[in-house]
């Protein structure tokens, strides 16, 4: 069976240490979005030109850009056991244009889990992370 989840959450809620557990025992394709732009940058590729150049001219990366990227990784042969979105869609327009982008691939979410953690828990984490600990 082909795995296709979804881990959203708080900062510092441990949820990119779990999609990688998970995406070790589960699948075989992590699509977390800092990454596959980082791979389109790696590889050369004309989209990653066009990333390196936003990011070195301080620019944000829009939305399009990410999408193609996105959709670059999920088609990828590399995704044929399943993929797991890391802390992605952010927002109810990412998530309406990724249900938009995996219609037309012919693809869809199984599951979706949101790491919750109470306010002090996070805060806590997150100066532990800030130094070094975590």
């Amino acid at each position: 069976m082909s795995s296709k989840l979804i881990i959203l959450g708080a900062p510092a809620t441990s949820k990119t240490e779990q999609a990688y557990r998970l995406t070790h025992e589960l699948c075989s394709c992590l699509i977390n979005p800092g990454k596959v732009l980082d791979k389109e940058v790696k590889d050369k590729t004309v989209l990653g030109q066009e990333i390196k150049r936003k990011v070195e001219a301080g620019e944000e990366i829009s939305d399009d850009v990410l999408f193609e990227a996105i959709g670059n990784r999920i088609t990828s042969p590399l995704c044929g056991r399943g993929r797991l979105f890391d802390g992605f869609p952010k927002n109810i327009e990412q998530a309406q244009r990724l249900d938009d982008l995996l219609k037309k691939n012919d693809l869809s979410i199984n599951k979706v889990y949101n790491f919750d953690a109470n306010d002090q828990v996070i805060i806590d984490r997150s100066e532990m992370i800030s130094v070094g600990v975590v």
